[in-house]
């Protein structure tokens, strides 16, 4: 138990030390692959979506290989917890983008009250204090060390909660599934993975898309690139593995719990490897975090250890019952009985017993102890005699019951092989004393018994021994079968005839999974038996061969047809589809006719309906070859139609040749059946016999209750075993913990020692300060008292001066002064000298900021001016528009004006055409009129000549008029075209240069966006970055998009190549601009 205990917890350490690791790898993989720095790949999704898709292959490599088992987990559940995972990753790289680090990391830390909420919600899961203290402290830690600005939004505390219940869901379920459904971690992880890389991959890449505004496809993926991907694969298949094996073997909330040792070893890897700042801060958080998990792992552990004793001493105790029950219920009485199944446990067998009217003197009377050998070596190996003919149903329900009842004793029989080694009575009994104890019901003893003889006369001593058989029946056997293995020969038969009628009322309460038989010889020759089953197995073999002949035949038959059904149905929608194309052609000319007649295109319109005509006749043909095809369709129809009821015909005839051939059978089953009643009668004093020669073996008991004796002592000395090693591990547990405790103090006193130095620190840096006050406030003194002397000594020199006797005096007095002069002097001078140096430093830093500056301000003014050029030309090219749509609205008066002239023009003229026509007429008749000396008709004939005169006369007035008009018109109408053309052109103009100003106006725009972002780059403001990045390429790309359609050329423009950010200019150093300032081409010396 020992070495199984420490193989289980290096085993258990090895899981989580794989989880760490890999974890910690990845996050190192994934962060120079997405980082800005790096190879910025930032795809997260689509990455995650890789991972699975190496997961899967490996999982089905591993199954092809044999390596592991695929086992059956049903694909609802497979369906949704690929949804609950793929929510739960694209909850947290929501989270991650709508809200700032410190709560998002807050979100993570929530993650393990959910899953105990959760855990005690779905599951009914309840935590000691302990682990729920050690929870506190592990969250306090990990927030104090990882949480800095928290920031919240409405968007982003729902993905947050989204996030948070999603992967809290997604790590409990990963543990009910393996606990379900009895499935390893690898195996559940290879079912889950190909679903999740298939989501993941299809939705990954719009996912990302909405995340940082770029699609994968526009990445260029380098060598680099490729590596860091395959890495992180690779690692990725290790951390899904270990997080399925950590979740499976201990809890989500351990996991949880215990994970963030990940963020701790993340922290100290970035303090490492990429000189992130480390603060007392997060060293604090850090040890909390630490001793948390500690406390929590030996919280965990108590809990599992008081589990187990008390699992242990409940599992002993009832050993030992059994142990005592079984030795005093033993009797001595012959047994050859066989398990089949183990159908009932033991309540149910003794409220079975209980209830059976025989009644018994002892609750375990009739338990006796057996080896298979009892049974197997004095009984020989005999055959039933079974009707192989019978019914195909019944047949296949015997072979069903054949076939469970050879594996049940195949399982027995190795059973029995494996403790073949422990027979020797020196050796001990392992803990599983009854592991392979066979508890067979009345059944099975009912089986096993004598049955009656089918003579109606029978002596008192049958009578008595089959009374004693009918209370053996009510009885339960148990037997400790384990020395021995059955023959592989040995069959099981349900021998369900033979018996009266206590028998029949014996079975009306079996267990229908607890049917035994015992295997009964025939006197019926083996020769007549073999012949009459060859026999009827040819014609039941002839019998199939015709039945698969014919519905071969029939399958045939509709394969052929539904082929050609298939080409006719093909052909219909062929020429459907011509039949449509050919309609819209047909209304398409139909409509280009209209055109042209609306157009008085009358020889357009003159060959379009030639055209018409013709597809008019196209389309009539292509309809009667649809109609043909549908005829065809229809036959084709018809004779599938024909098919299936030829197949469903065949299919009666063989079923009317089942019947008949089953009838057959039964007749020969019922008479075989008789048959072997007759003789297992003559088999019964055989079998009497047999059950005396059994009772010699009634010695063996008593080697068995040898072995329950051992058994009792060696189950106690083990229990005394295991409660002194519990004592032993809690006595060095309580050693550990007073340490612990002493250690705990001890860090705690040191804590207590540093802040009352850092207080003494403290006061003494006050005292420093105060005296250095003290030291400039002495020094001002004595400076104003030197001030004070010199001036006196000056006065005196000048009395000295005017005093000849102190003239040598003096002179000491002046040498001495000149030479300090001298001295001041000289530092004098190495101070201007510095300054000077300085001061050229400054001059030069500001030379270099004043052009970088002036360089700016320019780009920024030439911005300015675009924007402010590109404003006014969109308002010259509306205010033009306006123009065309004002000119293009008088062209629409001025013709509808000149057709209605034009109109008032033809009617003039057809009137004047009369007139000229009427007026000779006029004359002509007039001169009838009056050679007849019709003199009233010749006045009124002059009359109506005279008025249609007067009338021509206006009519050439208002001819002359409405012409004038109309080339007046036509001059404007004109003149309105020339200017409508011209303002086009001006609008074209003015288009192209708005769009000349913009695309100037992008270039600055994006190259602006570039220097800022790599500014942020240096700053390490990788947010701000990527917004950059993606503003310069939303400006490029427009750019792009006006590039072709003006051709323009950035050669053709004055834009600057190299941009300059101002945080830069403001905030580097001389040696810095400088060097900005030679890459920009900006001369130093301006």
């Amino acid at each position: 138990m020992e070495s199984e205990n420490k193989k289980s917890a290096v085993s258990d350490v090895g899981a989580w030390a794989m989880n760490i690791i890999s974890s910690v790898g990845i996050i190192m993989a994934n962060k120079q692959l997405m980082s800005a720095n790096g190879y910025a790949f930032g795809f997260a999704t689509t990455l995650t979506g890789f991972h699975f898709t190496v997961t899967a292959l490996v999982g089905l490599v591993s199954n092809a290989t044999g390596l592991s088992v695929s086992k059956h987990v049903p694909m609802w559940e497979l369906l949704w917890f690929s949804v609950v995972a793929n929510v739960s990753i694209t909850g947290m790289n929501l989270s991650l983008m709508l809200n700032s680090v410190g709560f998002y990391q807050i979100s993570k830390l929530s993650m393990i009250p959910v899953v105990c909420i959760m855990e005690w919600i779905l599951h009914s899961k309840q935590y000691s204090k302990e682990v729920k203290l050690s929870v506190l402290v592990v969250v306090i830690g990990v927030g104090v060390c990882t949480v800095t600005d928290v920031k919240v939004n409405a968007k982003g505390f729902i993905c947050a909660c989204l996030a948070v219940l999603s992967t809290s869901l997604q790590q409990i379920t990963i543990g009910s599934l393996q606990k379900k459904y009895s499935i390893g971690s690898f195996e559940l992880l290879s079912r889950t993975a190909p679903i999740q890389a298939v989501s993941l991959l299809i939705l990954g890449p719009f996912i990302d898309y909405y995340l940082n505004g770029k699609f994968i496809t526009n990445y260029k993926l380098s060598s680099g690139a490729i590596l860091f991907i395959i890495l992180s694969c690779s690692l990725a298949v290790f951390c899904n593995v270990s997080q399925y094996l950590c979740i499976g073997r201990f809890s989500a909330t351990s996991f949880q719990v215990l994970g963030h040792m990940k963020t701790i070893c993340v922290l100290t890897l970035g303090w490492l490897l990429f000189d992130s700042e480390l603060t007392f801060k997060n060293i604090m958080g850090m040890f909390i975090a630490v001793l948390g998990m500690v406390v929590y792992s030996w919280a965990v552990e108590a809990e599992k250890r008081s589990n187990a004793k008390t699992t242990s001493y409940t599992k002993n105790s009832l050993t030992e019952e059994e142990i005592r029950l079984l030795k005093e219920g033993v009797e001595s009485m012959p047994l050859k009985d066989v398990e089949l199944a183990e159908s009932k446990d033991f309540g149910e067998v003794v409220a079975m017993m209980m209830e059976e009217e025989d009644g018994m003197d002892s609750l375990f009377e009739g338990m006796v102890l057996f080896t298979p050998h009892q049974f197997t070596d004095e009984q020989p190996h005999q055959q039933l005699v079974e009707d192989p003919l019978k019914h195909p149903e019944e047949s296949q329900s015997d072979d069903t019951v054949n076939n469970n009842s050879n594996n049940t004793l195949a399982e027995a029989g190795a059973s029995a092989e494996e403790a073949s080694h422990h027979q020797q009575l020196s050796e001990p009994l392992d803990e599983n004393l009854f592991s392979s104890l066979q508890t067979l019901t009345q059944s099975q003893s009912q089986s096993q018994s004598d049955p009656i003889s089918p003579s109606p006369t029978t002596d008192p001593t049958t009578q008595i021994s089959s009374a004693s058989r009918k209370k053996r029946r009510a009885s339960f056997r148990i037997g400790y079968a384990r020395d021995r293995t059955y023959p592989p020969d040995l069959n099981n038969h349900n021998d369900d005839d033979g018996h009266d009628a206590d028998k029949n009322e014996d079975d009306a309460s079996q267990s229908p999974s607890s049917i035994v038989a015992n295997p009964i010889d025939t006197s019926l020759s083996d020769s007549q038996f073999k012949n009459k089953k060859d026999e009827t197995l040819s014609q039941f073999d002839h019998l199939k061969s015709q039945i698969s002949e014919k519905l071969d035949a029939a399958r045939l038959l509709i394969a052929s047809v539904s082929s050609a059904r298939k080409d006719s149905i093909s052909r219909r929608r062929k020429a459907a589809e011509d039949l449509n194309l050919a309609s819209a052609n047909h209304a398409h000319l139909e409509q280009q006719l209209e055109v042209a007649c609306e157009a008085e295109d009358f020889e357009t319109a003159e060959r379009i309906s030639d055209s018409l005509a013709s597809a008019e006749k196209e389309k009539q043909t292509l309809l009667l070859a649809l109609k043909d095809a549908e005829a065809h369709c229809d036959t084709i129809d018809s004779q599938m139609y024909h098919a299936l009821d030829s197949q469903i015909a065949a299919e009666q005839e063989c079923a009317s040749l089942l019947q008949h051939f089953a009838k057959d059978a039964e007749n020969n089953a019922d008479l075989v059946l008789k048959n072997a009643q007759i003789l297992s009668s003559k088999e019964i004093d055989d079998w009497f016999s047999s059950s005396q020669v059994l009772e010699a073996k009634k010695i063996e008991l008593d080697i068995e209750s040898h072995f329950i004796n051992e058994a009792r002592s060696r189950v106690s000395d083990s229990i005394q075993h295991s409660v002194e090693d519990d004592r032993n591990e809690k006595e060095i547990l309580c050693k550990k913990k007073d340490v612990l405790a002493k250690e705990l103090d001890h860090l705690l006193d040191l804590v207590k020692q540093k802040e009352m130095e850092i207080d003494e620190n403290d006061t003494r840096i006050k005292a420093v300060d105060e005296r250095i006050a003290a030291v400039v406030s002495d020094f001002k003194e004595i400076q104003s008292s030197i001030n004070a002397k010199f001036d006196d000594l000056q006065s005196r020199l000048s009395q000295m001066h005017l005093q000849s006797e102190a003239l040598s005096t003096k002179r000491k007095e002046i040498d001495r002064f000149l030479t300090e002069e001298e001295e001041r002097g000289a530092k004098l001078r190495e101070l201007v000298r510095v300054s000077e140096d300085e001061a050229k430093v400054y001059q030069e830093v500001v030379v270099l900021r004043k052009g970088l500056k002036s360089s700016i301000l320019k780009s920024r003014e030439e911005k300015l001016r675009l924007a402010k050029t590109e404003e006014e030309l969109t308002l010259d090219v509306q205010m033009l528009q306006q123009e065309v749509s004002a000119a293009r609205g008088s062209l629409q008066e001025l013709s509808s004006t000149k057709s209605s002239i034009q109109q008032n023009i033809s009617s003039l003229k057809q009137r004047s055409l009369f007139i000229d026509k009427r007026v000779p007429e006029l004359e002509a008749e007039k001169k009838v009129a009056a050679v007849a000396r019709n003199f009233k008709e010749a006045a009124r004939i002059a009359a109506e000549a005279k008025s249609l005169g007067v009338e021509k006369d206006s009519l050439e007035i208002g001819l002359q008029k409405a012409t004038s008009e109309l080339k007046k018109l036509e001059e404007d109408i004109k003149d309105t075209v020339d200017r409508l053309q011209t303002t086009e052109g001006l609008i074209l103009s003015k288009e192209k240069e708005v769009a000349m100003a913009r695309f100037q106006r992008l270039l600055l725009i994006s190259g602006a966006a570039t220097a800022e972002r790599f500014a942020a780059l240096e700053r390490g403001d990788t947010n701000e970055a990527n917004l950059l990045l993606a503003e310069a390429e939303a400006a490029n790309d427009e750019a792009k998009k006006l590039q072709p359609t003006y051709n323009f050329k950035e050669e053709e423009f004055l834009i600057p190549k190299q941009f300059i950010p101002v945080e830069l200019v403001s905030n580097l150093g001389r040696k810095q601009l400088a060097e900005l300032a030679a890459s920009a081409h900006f001369p130093a010396s301006q």
